[in-house]
């Protein structure tokens, strides 16, 4: 009976075994491996796992069979890890979700760059591009003046807000200004009006008879008139009497009518 040699490598301590297992007529199953492990290191089953060829064996596969090669048998040791809570991502998953984000300045291409490098060299090549456009435009045609930066106007400069308060209290001056020469325009009109209707004095110092003077005055001439023509009838050599209370009609002045008066 020859047993069957297998190197396991890869244990706590990067340390190499040889554990001589079974019969090399018999077929060697994981079973047969995890209890002659146990036995040699004192791990359970389910803290490790086996691997041969860099796949994994299950707990029912069969390591070798009967008549096959098996003088060594190589697998590799793998720790298990224990379950837990989980990791970042079940964190995130517990709490308000995952955030969304548009900047991936930080992620890498397919080489392996970072994209704000990418980014960045792109726009330097580009604007190294544009200068040397402008400075080969300026070569062929040197004689082109340049623009001139515009200067700002006093306008501009002021905030909109002061020129707003500004214009405002130019219209109310200027709407004061405009109704006083209003004003004053129409009182000197109406004066000039008052002073062309109002009827001259006499410059002989009397004062201007009143109605009741003038129709006494009246009723006086004719009722001299009346008895000077009797008295002429009667003696026609007689001397003309003329009374003397009637007043002087030269001296009288009438008033003056103004057309659309009154």
């Amino acid at each position: 009976m020859a047993p069957v040699n297998v190197l396991l490598a890869g244990l706590p301590g990067a340390r190499t075994i040889n554990l001589r297992i079974g019969d090399h007529r018999f077929p060697l199953r994981h079973e047969d491996l995890t209890s002659a492990i146990n036995c040699a290191t004192g791990l359970r089953a389910e803290a490790f796992y086996l691997c041969q060829a860099g796949a994994l064996l299950h707990p029912r596969s069969v390591v070798t069979r009967p008549g096959e090669h098996t003088a060594f048998i190589n697998l590799f040791f793998r720790r298990a890890l224990p379950g837990g809570k989980g990791g970042f991502g079940a964190l995130l998953k517990g709490s308000s979700g995952t955030k969304k984000t548009t900047n991936f300045d930080s992620c890498r291409d397919l080489q392996g760059r970072r994209l704000r490098d990418v980014r960045r060299e792109q726009a330097l090549r580009t604007a190294l591009n544009q200068s040397t456009e402008q400075t080969a435009g300026r070569e062929v045609n040197p004689a082109s003046p340049h623009k001139r930066k515009r200067v700002p106007t006093e306008n501009e400069t002021v905030p909109r807000k002061e020129r707003l308060g500004d214009t405002l209290e130019n219209v109310a001056d200027e709407v004061q200004k405009a109704v006083a020469s209003g004003f004053r325009s129409l009182a000197a009109r109406r004066k000039r009006r008052r002073v062309s209707d109002t009827p001259p004095l006499e410059s002989t110092g009397h004062s201007q008879p009143t109605a009741m003077e003038w129709m006494k005055a009246y009723d006086d001439i004719s009722s001299d008139s009346e008895s000077d023509s009797s008295v002429a009838e009667a003696s026609p050599e007689a001397p003309l009497v003329v009374s003397r209370n009637a007043p002087d009609i030269s001296r009288v002045s009438l008033p003056r009518v103004v057309p659309g008066s009154g």
